[in-house]
């Protein structure tokens, strides 16, 4: 008999109802964060502007709330960033926190012939925009060539496989900071930073592009007008409800796409795992397929020139 490839470990109780997915986003998540940087950027704002001597002015120094509100934004964001990564990263590592199953439908398989013509993915909204890397998965069809981009972006190839009531803290970090053993740990550190840097920049530029300008405009119909083109503030309590607000907005957008983000490509990655075990593409040692890459949710996984090997080791793991 065929043997069968073990199943992703995240199917059952997974919750991935619509209103569960908002409730956690926006109630849970994003209203908390909301909260915490709220007050924050507050509290920061009495400081800087409480009793100034200085006029606290929209555009001139030193006191200038436009250049606050940028700084501000590009911090919150990057550090929001690096916070879900942690926190909702290892909860997802424990147990899905949500998938997007409705929403997203896995490539079709390769067929068993290499010669074999290979038919289009079944098409939804946001499988369109995936192709994996050949160390997770062979390339399925050229759509997937065209969207490096935002594959890239979502480091699914960095996903992870949930590992239940196995999942510890120290195997998590281990798994989101060590991604190349040749290397110290400080340099893996490094790397990892500069990669979620990138990726959480990326987003605070797009939210900067709409968000700024709109809070400048703001800001310049309710100020006091001084010369030709500037405008200044009361040190109290307009500049510290105005960023506690502007805290609020940010957390609200960057928080769920974060999350998004990291859900996204775990769910890609455990799904591609998972495939190339069934179909063979995916070479793999045998402990790693049963406990699910315990030394590193993460790392590259090298793809098998034959799927005999593939197909050995599962029929070993079922015995």
């Amino acid at each position: 008999m065929k043997p069968t490839a073990p199943a992703p470990a995240t199917q059952a109780g997974v919750r991935n109802s619509f209103w569960f997915i908002i409730f956690y986003l926006f109630v849970i998540q994003a209203l908390g964060s909301a909260i915490i940087s709220g007050g924050i950027e507050f509290a920061i704002a009495y400081a800087m502007y409480h009793s100034r001597v200085d006029l606290i002015t929209l555009w001139a120094f030193p006191h200038t709330i436009s250049g606050d509100c940028a700084l501000s934004l590009f911090i919150q964001v990057g550090l929001t960033w690096a916070s879900e990564e942690i926190l909702v990263g290892f909860d997802d590592y424990k147990r899905p926190v949500f998938r997007l199953n409705k929403w997203i439908t896995k490539p079709l398989p390769l067929g068993n012939d290499s010669n074999e013509e290979i038919l289009p993915p079944r098409k939804r909204f946001i499988v369109d925009y995936f192709e994996s890397k050949d160390n997770v998965i062979l390339k399925q069809n050229t759509l997937y060539m065209n969207h490096n981009w935002l594959f890239a972006y979502l480091e699914i190839n960095r996903g992870i496989i949930p590992k239940g009531n196995e999942a510890t803290l120290k195997d998590f970090l281990m798994s989101q900071f060590i991604h190349d053993d040749s290397r110290s740990k400080l340099v893996n550190f490094i790397e990892w930073f500069v990669q979620k840097f990138i990726r959480s920049m990326i987003l605070a530029i797009v939210m900067f592009i709409v968000i700024w300008p709109v809070t400048m405009g703001i800001l310049a119909g309710i100020g006091h007008k001084i010369g030709s083109h500037d405008y200044y503030f009361n040190d109290y309590p307009l500049p510290q409800v105005m960023k506690l607000i502007y805290a609020v907005v940010i957390a609200l957008i960057s928080t769920p796409v974060t999350i998004i983000v990291i859900v996204l490509r775990n769910q890609f990655y455990e799904e591609l795992y998972y495939e190339g075990l069934e179909n063979g593409t995916l070479q793999q040692d045998q402990g790693n397929c049963i406990a699910g890459n315990n030394s590193s949710g993460s790392t590259d996984q090298d793809i098998s020139t034959t799927k005999q090997l593939s197909a050995e080791a599962i029929a070993e793991a079922m015995a």
